[in-house]
């Protein structure tokens, strides 16, 4: 009765693992499959000498099953915080940032040690390096992120500054200045709170398109209000002179073209040559 007690308490726990371990997220999978199933078939024998039996001869991998047991014991109820921990700064954190990383011998050393201990069978004894190897890859992609960051404010930021500048030039209305400047100023918050560099990169293109937009927007509003009227100037009909035979009549011809151009822009006219 004790053994078989003792037997169902294992069976249950690893049972209580299996269901995080069978993600394939969580270490342990194949101790704790190959353990239940090794409990499973000893529980499953009723006749109490012949379960004596089949206790016996599996001595040796039930020694190997009692180790197991403390492992993942210790781990599923001590450590499992930590791997969560390493899991989530890895994959949510330092991978997107990764290629940048790489590029610090501190940051990459780090990187390929935490795969070393994600990929392990057994990494319960490496644990205990989680939060050295987290901070050292952080401060890092602090580093970088400030860096990557002020990179990308700083042309944002200009092209506020001239947007600014066009708008200021054309009188614009509040709601064309909160049109053409939105989307630019949305951008650079969002530069200001990402902490992905490649993503900054993204934002930084973004930020090229918006302000392309914005031009033409201006453009196209300013030119609806501002429209001017069209003079057609045809330079045949400037002067009497029907052809250019000398020098003189060159200078004659271009000095009255050039008078009648020059009075229709002080008219603010713009001129189609026909």
């Amino acid at each position: 009765k004790f053994i078989r007690e003792f037997l169902n308490d294992w069976h249950g726990e690893l049972k209580g693992y299996k269901h995080l371990a069978d993600t394939g997220n969580y270490p342990g999978a194949t101790e704790i499959n190959s353990g239940t199933d090794q409990i499973a078939k000893l529980l499953a024998v009723r006749e109490n000498f012949e379960f004596f039996q089949s206790f016996i001869r599996v001595k040796d991998e039930l020694l190997d099953l009692s180790d197991d047991m403390h492992e993942l014991k210790d781990f599923y109820e001590n450590q499992k915080s930590a791997w969560e921990k390493l899991r989530k700064a890895m994959y949510e954190d330092f991978v997107p940032n990764r290629q940048e990383l790489e590029s610090d011998e501190t940051a990459r050393k780090a990187l390929a040690r935490i795969d070393e201990i994600l990929k392990a069978p057994r990494p319960y004894g490496m644990l205990k390096e989680v939060n050295g190897l987290i901070s050292s890859i952080a401060e890092v992609k602090t580093s970088l992120l400030e860096k990557r960051r002020n990179d990308a404010l700083a042309p944002v930021d200009k092209k506020i500054d001239q947007i600014k500048d066009l708008l200021d030039k054309h009188n614009a209305s509040s709601d064309l200045r909160n049109r053409a400047l939105k989307p630019l100023q949305d951008i650079k918050k969002q530069i200001q709170q990402e902490k992905s560099i490649p993503n900054i990169f993204y934002l930084t293109d973004k930020a090229n398109t918006e302000f392309d937009n914005a031009i033409t927007l201006i453009e196209s509003e300013v030119e609806e209000k501002e429209a001017k009227a069209v003079v057609k100037v045809r330079p045949s009909s400037i002067t009497g002179i029907k052809y250019l035979e000398s020098e003189d009549d060159v200078d004659k011809f271009l000095g009255e073209l050039k008078k009648a151009l020059m009075d229709a822009l002080k008219d603010d006219k713009r001129i189609r040559i026909e």
